[in-house]
């Protein structure tokens, strides 16, 4: 009984330090971060959350979150930038726990409140989701830090629109609409791209009011006397193509051609949409425009020789019932000169770009219906064989 007298009071006095340790690691990290020293703010700052004391404090959490910030927005290269993979996440991850815990908490720092922090939070996870995206190497992880910075700053057009257009390219497409959908609500001027893109959703739905309500919204905003965008146009100009208003797409397109001439991009997007909407003559009309702007453009070299295939196919499924041989043979004829034609433009742009895969397989199927095109379709079929081994 007599050893246990003594050891109860040193236990008692070993708990009260242990206790206070997260206090005191709690000032040091406060006073870390306010002279910079933000390796030593952070080894501080980690203790605290692991401490009984101050764990489940929004204070602690909010220092985090200013520590984690400014490592986030240290220069590339400096020694603080090694410290945290994701310092970011970490700081939106923070002041979120801090909100949890008080949602009033308000600190004697430069970023005093979680709402303040997750704003500045918004703007870094916004520029790693997009440079992640532009990467290509990991379009979810961009997606994750693109929600991330939405929740932070959902009031922000900029960041909407790139949660919208991430989530896309994820194949989250209600997400992507509802992202657009709140941007063209709200009139939003900050980029046309919205109201293009969200009337394509509707486009790909087959849901032709809705696209024809947002292009025609964007339109009002973007394609005014005093506000002429050309690429919405070009993006107006092929909902309206799809939706069967040929002459207002057309009459737009000629618009933006006067304003901005050169720009063979517009000449090819339209071109391949009324390919695609089988009005090949007027395809033809537009991407042959193309190429005396900029003749060894692969996009438009290809597309040209695929508006020629698909005319190809077309008119072979026209002849198919006609009985006459001497109608057929002379259709057929017809049909066969778009083959002739497609032929320079698709070896054009294999020579543009030797491995271009799609254009292989075009060049392929034009080489087997061609005559005396036997020794090319042997040679593109070794090209086709060697990509698919790399």
């Amino acid at each position: 009984m007599k050893k246990l007298v003594v050891l109860l009071p040193l236990f008692f006095v070993m708990t009260i330090a242990i206790a206070q340790s997260g206090k005191r690691d709690l000032n040091n990290a406060y006073n870390a971060y306010s002279n910079g020293y933000l390796d030593r703010a952070l080894t501080a700052i980690e203790r605290c959350i692991q401490a009984e004391d101050t764990k489940d404090e929004a204070k602690t959490w909010m220092y985090r979150g200013n520590i984690y910030l400014l490592i986030a927005a240290a220069e590339e290269g400096s020694e603080y930038k090694a410290l945290s993979a994701n310092p970011a996440e970490e700081a939106f991850d923070s002041y979120n726990k801090a909100l949890a815990l008080d949602k009033d908490i308000s600190v004697s720092m430069r970023i005093a409140t979680p709402i303040e922090g997750l704003r500045f939070c918004s703007q870094l996870l916004l520029q790693e989701a997009i440079n992640l995206a532009n990467s290509r190497k990991d379009n979810d992880r961009a997606f994750v830090l693109a929600e991330k910075a939405y929740k932070s700053n959902s009031g922000d057009d900029n960041i909407t629109y790139v949660y919208g257009y991430i989530a896309e390219m994820v194949s989250k497409t209600d997400i992507a609409k509802a992202a657009y959908i709140s941007l063209v609500k709200k009139n939003s001027r900050v980029n046309p791209d919205p109201y293009a893109r969200l009337a394509n959703l509707y486009k790909e739905a087959n849901d032709t009011t809705n696209a024809l309500k947002a292009i025609e919204r964007g339109e009002a905003i973007f394609l005014s006397d005093t506000s002429f965008n050309v690429n919405f146009a070009s993006s107006a100009s092929v909902i309206y193509t799809w939706a069967n208003k040929s002459e207002k797409a057309a009459t737009l397109m000629e618009k933006a051609l006067q304003k901005d001439p050169s720009n063979h991009m517009l000449l090819i997007n339209y071109g391949s949409e009324l390919t695609n909407q089988k009005q090949y003559t007027e395809a033809e009309k537009y991407l042959l425009k193309a190429l005396e702007i900029k003749a060894d453009d692969i996009y438009a070299n290809y597309n040209l020789g695929s508006c020629y295939y698909n005319a190809y196919v077309d008119k072979i499924k026209e002849i198919e019932d006609i009985e006459d041989n001497d109608l057929y043979n002379k259709e057929l004829e017809a049909a066969n000169q778009l083959l002739v034609k497609a032929r320079p433009y698709l070896e054009k742009a294999h020579e543009i770009e030797a491995e271009d895969y799609n254009t292989l397989v075009m060049l392929k199927i034009v080489y087997t219906y061609l005559p005396n095109a036997e020794n090319e379709l042997k040679a593109v079929n070794e090209k086709i064989d060697a990509l698919k081994k790399k």
